[in-house]
């Protein structure tokens, strides 16, 4: 049983990478981050001195970074899959179905593999909760 379960928590973990790589690559949109953005970004890490002061860094390139976007509300993809647009959909329902097989399964695996039957029964009771109300949200999108 553990094994099982092992394995489709393992499974889950890969559907929710190869989902979300999937959504990246097919609605990612890659824009150069402003200088202001990166100043503000190496301001905020902290002093990297013994003073307290922030110490200005400076990226010698041709661009000072890269940050990819990607996004799809419940109600973009329950139309997506109402049109019959399957090859749109798979990206974030693989993510989806990844994100929360890998919760579900994980705890139930935790809940097999624990000596303290009643932790691990919380733990899997909450995840069987926060799944089922997430499957709730989707379908009232």
């Amino acid at each position: 049983m553990f094994y099982a379960l092992l394995a489709l928590t393992i499974l889950c973990a890969l559907l929710l990478i190869g989902g979300t790589v999937w959504l990246l690559v097919a609605r990612g949109q890659a824009r150069p981050r402003t200088r202001e953005e990166v100043v503000s970004d190496m301001l905020s890490s902290g002093a990297d001195d013994d003073s307290g002061q922030p110490v200005a860094q400076f990226f010698r390139g041709k661009t000072a970074g890269v940050r990819v976007e990607a996004e799809m509300s419940y109600t973009e993809i329950k139309a997506l899959i109402g049109q019959r647009r399957w090859r749109e959909a798979a990206g974030p329902l693989m993510a989806m179905v990844g994100l929360l097989g890998l919760v579900l399964f994980g705890s139930l695996t935790i809940f097999v593999r624990m000596q303290d039957k009643l932790v691990g029964g919380l733990i899997a009771a909450f995840c069987v909760y926060m799944v089922v109300r997430i499957v709730i949200s989707i379908v009232r999108a």
